[in-house]
Protein backbone atom coordinates (compact mmCIF):
# COMPACT_ATOMS: atom_id res chain seq x y z
CA UNK A 1 0.00 0.00 0.00
CA UNK A 2 1.17 3.36 -0.36
CA UNK A 3 2.81 5.78 2.01
CA UNK A 4 1.76 9.36 1.90
CA UNK A 5 3.48 12.07 3.87
CA UNK A 6 2.75 15.66 3.64
CA UNK A 7 5.36 18.32 3.73
CA UNK A 8 4.55 21.68 3.69
CA UNK A 9 1.78 22.30 1.08
CA UNK A 10 2.45 19.02 -1.03
CA UNK A 11 2.53 15.44 -0.25
CA UNK A 12 4.78 12.18 -1.12
CA UNK A 13 3.60 9.50 -2.18
CA UNK A 14 5.70 6.49 -1.62
CA UNK A 15 5.50 2.83 -3.18
CA UNK A 16 7.31 -0.28 -3.35
CA UNK A 17 8.64 -1.93 -6.09
CA UNK A 18 10.43 -4.73 -5.26
CA UNK A 19 13.68 -5.71 -4.50
CA UNK A 20 17.30 -4.63 -6.91
CA UNK A 21 19.59 -7.32 -7.36
CA UNK A 22 21.16 -7.39 -4.09
CA UNK A 23 17.75 -7.60 -2.02
CA UNK A 24 17.56 -4.22 -1.38
CA UNK A 25 14.19 -2.90 -1.29
CA UNK A 26 13.14 -0.18 -4.10
CA UNK A 27 10.61 2.79 -3.71
CA UNK A 28 9.36 5.47 -6.26
CA UNK A 29 8.09 8.26 -5.29
CA UNK A 30 6.21 11.00 -6.29
CA UNK A 31 5.39 14.35 -5.28
CA UNK A 32 1.79 15.78 -5.20
CA UNK A 33 -0.32 19.03 -4.98
CA UNK A 34 -3.59 18.92 -4.41
CA UNK A 35 -6.10 21.65 -6.03
CA UNK A 36 -8.90 21.45 -3.68
CA UNK A 37 -9.34 23.63 -0.33
CA UNK A 38 -11.14 21.52 2.22
CA UNK A 39 -9.70 18.71 4.76
CA UNK A 40 -11.63 16.29 3.39
CA UNK A 41 -11.44 16.98 -0.30
CA UNK A 42 -7.82 16.98 -0.03
CA UNK A 43 -7.52 13.69 1.61
CA UNK A 44 -9.71 12.21 -0.93
CA UNK A 45 -7.79 14.01 -3.76
CA UNK A 46 -4.56 12.78 -2.53
CA UNK A 47 -6.08 9.09 -2.02
CA UNK A 48 -6.88 8.93 -5.61
CA UNK A 49 -3.63 10.18 -6.89
CA UNK A 50 -1.90 7.78 -4.42
CA UNK A 51 -4.07 4.71 -5.77
CA UNK A 52 -3.60 5.85 -9.16
CA UNK A 53 0.33 5.93 -8.95
CA UNK A 54 0.77 2.95 -6.91
CA UNK A 55 -1.32 0.83 -9.69
CA UNK A 56 0.91 2.13 -12.39
CA UNK A 57 3.90 0.79 -10.72
CA UNK A 58 2.26 -2.56 -10.22
CA UNK A 59 1.23 -2.78 -14.16
CA UNK A 60 4.95 -1.50 -15.33
CA UNK A 61 3.48 1.69 -16.16
CA UNK A 62 6.09 4.04 -13.99
CA UNK A 63 8.87 5.50 -15.79
CA UNK A 64 11.33 7.57 -13.90
CA UNK A 65 11.57 11.34 -15.79
CA UNK A 66 14.92 11.78 -14.63
CA UNK A 67 16.55 8.59 -16.17
CA UNK A 68 14.41 7.45 -19.50
CA UNK A 69 15.47 9.41 -22.76
CA UNK A 70 12.24 11.18 -25.30
CA UNK A 71 13.07 7.65 -27.57
CA UNK A 72 12.47 5.22 -24.99
CA UNK A 73 9.18 6.93 -23.29
CA UNK A 74 7.93 7.25 -27.28
CA UNK A 75 8.29 3.62 -27.54
CA UNK A 76 6.20 3.15 -24.03
CA UNK A 77 3.60 5.62 -25.25
CA UNK A 78 3.45 3.57 -28.51
CA UNK A 79 2.61 0.07 -26.62
CA UNK A 80 0.47 1.93 -23.39
CA UNK A 81 -1.55 4.68 -25.72
CA UNK A 82 -0.98 5.20 -29.50
CA UNK A 83 -1.73 1.15 -31.28
CA UNK A 84 -4.93 0.76 -28.81
CA UNK A 85 -6.33 4.20 -29.70
CA UNK A 86 -5.21 5.71 -33.13
CA UNK A 87 -6.60 4.16 -36.46
CA UNK A 88 -3.27 2.23 -38.53
CA UNK A 89 -3.21 4.83 -40.95
CA UNK A 90 -3.01 8.07 -37.88
CA UNK A 91 -0.47 5.75 -36.32
CA UNK A 92 1.53 5.59 -39.36
CA UNK A 93 1.32 9.12 -40.22
CA UNK A 94 2.74 9.01 -36.17
CA UNK A 95 5.20 7.53 -36.57
CA UNK A 96 6.89 8.98 -39.49
CA UNK A 97 7.10 12.57 -38.16
CA UNK A 98 8.35 11.30 -34.99
CA UNK A 99 10.84 9.72 -36.91
CA UNK A 100 11.70 12.66 -38.99
CA UNK A 101 11.29 15.50 -37.06
CA UNK A 102 11.07 15.05 -33.49
CA UNK A 103 13.89 12.14 -33.20
CA UNK A 104 16.73 13.66 -34.76
CA UNK A 105 16.32 16.12 -32.24
CA UNK A 106 14.96 15.03 -28.77
CA UNK A 107 15.62 10.94 -29.12
CA UNK A 108 18.78 11.27 -26.97
CA UNK A 109 17.57 13.49 -24.52
CA UNK A 110 16.43 13.19 -21.30
CA UNK A 111 12.43 13.63 -21.12
CA UNK A 112 12.50 15.80 -18.00
CA UNK A 113 15.15 18.25 -19.96
CA UNK A 114 13.18 18.92 -23.08
CA UNK A 115 12.09 22.37 -22.57
CA UNK A 116 9.39 24.49 -25.00
CA UNK A 117 12.13 26.15 -26.80
CA UNK A 118 13.55 22.65 -27.72
CA UNK A 119 10.32 22.09 -30.04
CA UNK A 120 10.11 25.82 -30.93
CA UNK A 121 13.63 25.39 -32.67
CA UNK A 122 11.91 22.04 -34.40
CA UNK A 123 9.37 24.00 -35.38
CA UNK A 124 11.46 27.09 -36.73
CA UNK A 125 13.85 24.76 -38.74
CA UNK A 126 10.99 23.54 -40.38
CA UNK A 127 9.51 26.92 -41.07
CA UNK A 128 12.96 27.96 -42.41
CA UNK A 129 12.93 25.08 -44.80
CA UNK A 130 10.06 25.83 -46.74
CA UNK A 131 7.43 23.47 -44.35
CA UNK A 132 3.73 24.99 -44.81
CA UNK A 133 2.56 26.29 -41.16
CA UNK A 134 -0.06 23.05 -41.51
CA UNK A 135 2.60 20.83 -41.46
CA UNK A 136 4.44 22.26 -38.47
CA UNK A 137 0.56 21.65 -36.97
CA UNK A 138 0.57 18.50 -37.43
CA UNK A 139 3.93 17.59 -36.20
CA UNK A 140 2.78 19.76 -32.71
CA UNK A 141 -0.34 17.36 -32.37
CA UNK A 142 2.07 14.24 -32.01
CA UNK A 143 4.47 16.24 -30.05
CA UNK A 144 1.51 17.22 -27.51
CA UNK A 145 0.29 13.79 -27.44
CA UNK A 146 3.66 12.23 -26.35
CA UNK A 147 4.20 15.30 -23.93
CA UNK A 148 0.50 15.27 -22.66
CA UNK A 149 0.79 11.25 -21.43
CA UNK A 150 3.97 12.13 -20.50
CA UNK A 151 2.65 14.54 -18.06
CA UNK A 152 -0.53 12.63 -17.04
CA UNK A 153 1.57 9.23 -16.24
CA UNK A 154 3.20 11.95 -13.99
CA UNK A 155 7.48 11.37 -15.73
CA UNK A 156 7.45 15.22 -16.23
CA UNK A 157 6.29 18.06 -13.84
CA UNK A 158 5.16 20.16 -16.74
CA UNK A 159 3.88 19.66 -20.17
CA UNK A 160 5.71 21.90 -22.44
CA UNK A 161 3.57 22.04 -25.74
CA UNK A 162 1.43 24.37 -23.61
CA UNK A 163 3.92 27.01 -23.80
CA UNK A 164 5.02 26.27 -27.34
CA UNK A 165 3.94 29.69 -29.94
CA UNK A 166 2.82 27.97 -33.10
CA UNK A 167 2.37 29.80 -36.75
CA UNK A 168 -0.75 31.24 -37.83
CA UNK A 169 -2.42 29.82 -40.59
CA UNK A 170 -4.92 31.40 -42.90
CA UNK A 171 -8.55 30.16 -42.65
CA UNK A 172 -8.85 30.71 -46.06
CA UNK A 173 -7.77 27.85 -48.35
CA UNK A 174 -6.99 27.64 -51.97
CA UNK A 175 -9.43 26.05 -54.00
CA UNK A 176 -9.05 24.82 -57.29
CA UNK A 177 -11.97 23.49 -59.25
CA UNK A 178 -13.65 23.44 -62.31
CA UNK A 179 -16.17 25.80 -63.80
CA UNK A 180 -19.48 24.52 -64.81
CA UNK A 181 -18.14 24.47 -69.04
CA UNK A 182 -15.15 22.74 -67.77
CA UNK A 183 -16.88 20.13 -65.73
CA UNK A 184 -19.46 19.16 -68.85
CA UNK A 185 -16.38 19.04 -71.05
CA UNK A 186 -14.83 17.04 -68.97
CA UNK A 187 -17.86 14.24 -68.53
CA UNK A 188 -18.33 14.33 -71.87
CA UNK A 189 -14.53 13.37 -72.76
CA UNK A 190 -14.54 10.11 -70.63
CA UNK A 191 -18.20 9.19 -72.36
CA UNK A 192 -16.78 8.93 -75.52
CA UNK A 193 -13.49 7.47 -76.96
CA UNK A 194 -10.60 9.18 -76.20
CA UNK A 195 -7.37 9.38 -78.79
CA UNK A 196 -4.32 8.41 -78.14
CA UNK A 197 -1.31 8.79 -80.28
CA UNK A 198 1.07 6.03 -80.77
CA UNK A 199 4.88 6.92 -81.63
CA UNK A 200 6.23 5.54 -84.96
CA UNK A 201 7.80 2.15 -84.26
CA UNK A 202 9.93 -0.47 -85.92
CA UNK A 203 8.09 -4.24 -86.37
CA UNK A 204 8.84 -7.72 -87.87
CA UNK A 205 6.24 -9.38 -89.98
CA UNK A 206 5.25 -13.44 -90.22
CA UNK A 207 8.03 -13.79 -92.68
CA UNK A 208 10.77 -11.98 -90.53
CA UNK A 209 10.67 -9.15 -92.67
CA UNK A 210 11.29 -5.97 -90.34
CA UNK A 211 8.83 -3.08 -91.52
CA UNK A 212 8.29 0.69 -90.02
CA UNK A 213 4.84 1.91 -88.74
CA UNK A 214 4.37 5.78 -88.39
CA UNK A 215 2.95 7.80 -86.12
CA UNK A 216 -0.83 6.85 -85.85
CA UNK A 217 -3.74 8.02 -83.49
CA UNK A 218 -5.75 5.33 -81.47
CA UNK A 219 -8.79 5.98 -80.13
CA UNK A 220 -9.77 3.99 -76.25
CA UNK A 221 -12.69 4.21 -74.54
CA UNK A 222 -12.77 5.00 -70.33
CA UNK A 223 -13.39 1.81 -68.94
CA UNK A 224 -16.73 1.81 -67.34
CA UNK A 225 -15.98 2.09 -64.27
CA UNK A 226 -13.86 5.05 -64.13
CA UNK A 227 -17.34 6.83 -65.79
CA UNK A 228 -18.94 5.47 -62.70
CA UNK A 229 -16.14 6.68 -60.37
CA UNK A 230 -15.69 10.07 -61.68
CA UNK A 231 -19.54 10.55 -62.87
CA UNK A 232 -20.02 9.68 -58.65
CA UNK A 233 -17.29 11.73 -57.08
CA UNK A 234 -17.97 15.44 -59.76
CA UNK A 235 -22.17 14.67 -58.90
CA UNK A 236 -21.98 13.08 -55.31
CA UNK A 237 -18.66 15.37 -53.86
CA UNK A 238 -17.43 12.06 -52.48
CA UNK A 239 -13.92 11.56 -51.28
CA UNK A 240 -11.25 9.22 -53.06
CA UNK A 241 -11.58 6.63 -49.92
CA UNK A 242 -15.51 6.40 -49.86
CA UNK A 243 -15.61 5.60 -53.21
CA UNK A 244 -13.09 2.97 -52.92
CA UNK A 245 -15.10 0.90 -49.94
CA UNK A 246 -18.34 1.26 -51.78
CA UNK A 247 -19.72 -2.31 -52.59
CA UNK A 248 -22.93 -3.30 -53.97
CA UNK A 249 -24.57 -3.22 -50.93
CA UNK A 250 -24.46 0.62 -50.29
CA UNK A 251 -26.19 1.27 -53.77
CA UNK A 252 -30.22 2.51 -52.58
CA UNK A 253 -31.11 1.89 -56.52
CA UNK A 254 -35.27 2.41 -55.34
CA UNK A 255 -34.44 5.55 -53.71
CA UNK A 256 -31.59 6.86 -56.24
CA UNK A 257 -29.05 7.14 -53.60
CA UNK A 258 -25.66 5.84 -52.34
CA UNK A 259 -25.49 5.18 -48.73
CA UNK A 260 -21.92 6.16 -46.77
CA UNK A 261 -20.84 4.01 -43.81
CA UNK A 262 -17.00 3.24 -44.29
CA UNK A 263 -13.76 4.73 -45.87
CA UNK A 264 -10.91 3.20 -47.18
CA UNK A 265 -7.56 4.30 -45.95
CA UNK A 266 -4.28 3.41 -46.81
CA UNK A 267 -1.58 1.83 -44.02
CA UNK A 268 1.71 0.55 -44.46
CA UNK A 269 2.15 -2.55 -46.98
CA UNK A 270 -2.19 -2.25 -48.15
CA UNK A 271 -5.30 -0.43 -47.52
CA UNK A 272 -8.06 -0.63 -45.12
CA UNK A 273 -11.72 -0.10 -44.67
CA UNK A 274 -13.16 1.89 -41.39
CA UNK A 275 -15.44 3.86 -40.22
CA UNK A 276 -15.65 7.72 -41.42
CA UNK A 277 -13.61 10.23 -39.07
CA UNK A 278 -16.79 11.69 -37.87
CA UNK A 279 -20.45 10.96 -37.59
CA UNK A 280 -21.66 13.63 -40.39
CA UNK A 281 -19.48 11.24 -42.78
CA UNK A 282 -21.95 8.49 -42.60
CA UNK A 283 -24.51 9.84 -44.56
CA UNK A 284 -26.74 9.00 -47.41
CA UNK A 285 -26.24 11.23 -50.92
CA UNK A 286 -29.37 11.46 -53.76
CA UNK A 287 -27.59 11.13 -57.11
CA UNK A 288 -29.10 12.20 -60.73
CA UNK A 289 -30.70 9.56 -63.00
CA UNK A 290 -27.67 9.56 -65.17
CA UNK A 291 -25.34 7.79 -62.31
CA UNK A 292 -28.22 5.45 -61.32
CA UNK A 293 -28.36 4.06 -64.71
CA UNK A 294 -24.15 4.06 -65.21
CA UNK A 295 -24.34 2.24 -62.03
CA UNK A 296 -26.97 -0.31 -63.07
CA UNK A 297 -25.06 -0.84 -66.19
CA UNK A 298 -21.79 -1.11 -64.25
CA UNK A 299 -23.11 -3.67 -61.76
CA UNK A 300 -24.51 -6.01 -65.10
CA UNK A 301 -21.06 -5.68 -66.74
CA UNK A 302 -19.28 -6.90 -63.70
CA UNK A 303 -21.23 -9.60 -62.83
CA UNK A 304 -20.84 -10.82 -66.48
CA UNK A 305 -16.82 -10.12 -66.30
CA UNK A 306 -16.86 -12.37 -62.79
CA UNK A 307 -18.34 -15.63 -64.53
CA UNK A 308 -16.18 -14.58 -67.60
CA UNK A 309 -13.04 -15.10 -65.96
CA UNK A 310 -13.84 -18.14 -64.02
CA UNK A 311 -11.35 -18.95 -61.06
CA UNK A 312 -9.45 -15.97 -61.82
CA UNK A 313 -12.23 -13.91 -59.94
CA UNK A 314 -11.05 -13.43 -56.19
CA UNK A 315 -14.98 -11.30 -54.98
CA UNK A 316 -18.30 -13.08 -53.78
CA UNK A 317 -20.79 -14.46 -56.25
CA UNK A 318 -24.05 -15.66 -56.78
CA UNK A 319 -26.27 -14.71 -53.79
CA UNK A 320 -23.55 -12.68 -52.02
CA UNK A 321 -22.09 -10.92 -55.43
CA UNK A 322 -23.67 -7.49 -53.95
CA UNK A 323 -20.86 -7.41 -51.23
CA UNK A 324 -18.19 -7.07 -53.60
CA UNK A 325 -16.64 -3.53 -53.88
CA UNK A 326 -17.79 -1.23 -56.89
CA UNK A 327 -14.62 -0.31 -57.91
CA UNK A 328 -12.34 -3.61 -58.78
CA UNK A 329 -8.96 -4.92 -60.58
CA UNK A 330 -8.63 -7.27 -62.55
CA UNK A 331 -9.84 -10.24 -60.61
CA UNK A 332 -12.01 -8.40 -58.53
CA UNK A 333 -10.39 -7.66 -55.16
CA UNK A 334 -10.91 -3.97 -54.11
CA UNK A 335 -9.21 -1.18 -56.10
CA UNK A 336 -5.76 0.44 -55.16
CA UNK A 337 -6.69 4.18 -53.59
CA UNK A 338 -3.67 5.49 -56.31
CA UNK A 339 -5.49 3.85 -59.31
CA UNK A 340 -7.78 6.87 -60.09
CA UNK A 341 -5.66 9.29 -59.62
CA UNK A 342 -3.89 8.16 -61.87
CA UNK A 343 -5.91 7.21 -64.49
CA UNK A 344 -7.94 11.04 -63.94
CA UNK A 345 -4.22 12.76 -64.99
CA UNK A 346 -4.02 10.39 -68.00
CA UNK A 347 -7.45 11.71 -68.99
CA UNK A 348 -6.58 14.95 -68.91
CA UNK A 349 -3.55 15.03 -70.32
CA UNK A 350 -5.32 12.95 -73.70
CA UNK A 351 -8.05 15.23 -73.64
CA UNK A 352 -5.45 18.25 -73.47
CA UNK A 353 -3.27 17.09 -76.13
CA UNK A 354 -6.28 16.39 -78.64
CA UNK A 355 -7.69 19.82 -78.16
CA UNK A 356 -6.65 22.32 -81.53
CA UNK A 357 -7.89 25.12 -78.96
CA UNK A 358 -5.76 26.10 -75.80
CA UNK A 359 -9.06 27.64 -74.79
CA UNK A 360 -10.84 24.54 -74.31
CA UNK A 361 -8.43 22.48 -72.46
CA UNK A 362 -9.00 21.43 -68.98
CA UNK A 363 -7.18 22.58 -65.85
CA UNK A 364 -4.68 20.32 -64.63
CA UNK A 365 -6.56 19.90 -60.95
CA UNK A 366 -6.25 17.35 -58.84
CA UNK A 367 -8.60 14.23 -58.43
CA UNK A 368 -9.98 15.84 -55.07
CA UNK A 369 -10.69 18.65 -57.06
CA UNK A 370 -13.70 17.13 -58.24
CA UNK A 371 -15.38 16.84 -54.69
CA UNK A 372 -14.54 20.71 -54.65
CA UNK A 373 -16.35 21.09 -58.30
CA UNK A 374 -19.49 19.50 -57.00
CA UNK A 375 -20.05 21.66 -54.10
CA UNK A 376 -18.87 25.08 -56.20
CA UNK A 377 -21.44 24.46 -58.84
CA UNK A 378 -23.85 23.37 -55.89
CA UNK A 379 -22.95 26.98 -54.31
CA UNK A 380 -23.15 29.04 -57.48
CA UNK A 381 -26.92 27.88 -58.23
CA UNK A 382 -27.52 29.30 -54.72
CA UNK A 383 -27.96 25.63 -52.70
CA UNK A 384 -28.47 26.69 -49.02
CA UNK A 385 -24.60 25.81 -47.39
CA UNK A 386 -26.48 23.40 -45.03
CA UNK A 387 -27.84 21.03 -47.90
CA UNK A 388 -24.10 21.54 -49.31
CA UNK A 389 -22.31 20.85 -46.03
CA UNK A 390 -24.45 17.85 -45.85
CA UNK A 391 -23.87 16.38 -49.23
CA UNK A 392 -20.51 16.55 -48.36
CA UNK A 393 -20.39 14.72 -44.95
CA UNK A 394 -18.69 17.94 -43.02
CA UNK A 395 -18.92 17.81 -39.54
CA UNK A 396 -20.70 21.21 -39.06
CA UNK A 397 -21.51 24.05 -41.50
CA UNK A 398 -18.07 26.40 -40.57
CA UNK A 399 -16.01 23.60 -42.29
CA UNK A 400 -17.89 24.14 -45.75
CA UNK A 401 -17.62 28.20 -45.14
CA UNK A 402 -14.25 27.94 -44.87
CA UNK A 403 -13.24 25.91 -47.89
CA UNK A 404 -15.51 27.80 -49.71
CA UNK A 405 -15.26 31.21 -49.20
CA UNK A 406 -14.28 31.73 -52.80
CA UNK A 407 -17.78 30.60 -54.12
CA UNK A 408 -19.63 32.45 -51.59
CA UNK A 409 -17.61 35.83 -51.96
CA UNK A 410 -18.73 35.41 -55.92
CA UNK A 411 -22.42 35.00 -54.81
CA UNK A 412 -22.11 37.84 -52.69
CA UNK A 413 -20.93 39.80 -55.94
CA UNK A 414 -23.72 38.54 -57.76
CA UNK A 415 -25.85 39.89 -55.07
CA UNK A 416 -24.92 42.92 -55.23
CA UNK A 417 -24.92 43.45 -58.64
CA UNK A 418 -28.72 42.31 -58.75
CA UNK A 419 -29.53 44.52 -55.91
CA UNK A 420 -27.63 47.48 -58.00
CA UNK A 421 -29.76 46.65 -60.56
CA UNK A 422 -33.32 46.37 -59.19
CA UNK A 423 -32.54 49.95 -57.58
CA UNK A 424 -31.17 51.63 -60.16
CA UNK A 425 -33.48 50.96 -62.48
CA UNK A 426 -35.80 53.05 -60.93
CA UNK A 427 -33.74 56.15 -60.22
Amino acid sequence: MAQIRKRGNTYTISVYAGTDQNGRRIMKHATFAPSETTPKKIEKEVAAFAAEFENRIKNGLYFDGEKIKFGEFVEKWKENYAKANLTPRVYQDYEYMIRTKLMPTLGNMIINKIKAVHLQAIYSEMLDAGRAPATVKKVHAVASSIFTHAYKWNIIEENICRRVELPKTSSYRDVSCFNTEQASRFLNAISKPLPVKISGHDRIDQNGNPYHVDDYIEYKEVHLQFQVFFNLALFGGFRRGELIALTWNDIDFENNCVNVTKSTSGVKGGQIDKPPKTRASIRSVTLPSNCMQLLRKWRIKQREYSISIGSVWEGRMGRHFDDNYIFITDTGRQMDLATPYHKFKRIIRLYNESCGNEADMLPDIRLHDLRHTSATLLISQNVDIKTVSSRLGHSTTSVTLDIYTHALKQLDEKASDALDGLLNKHA
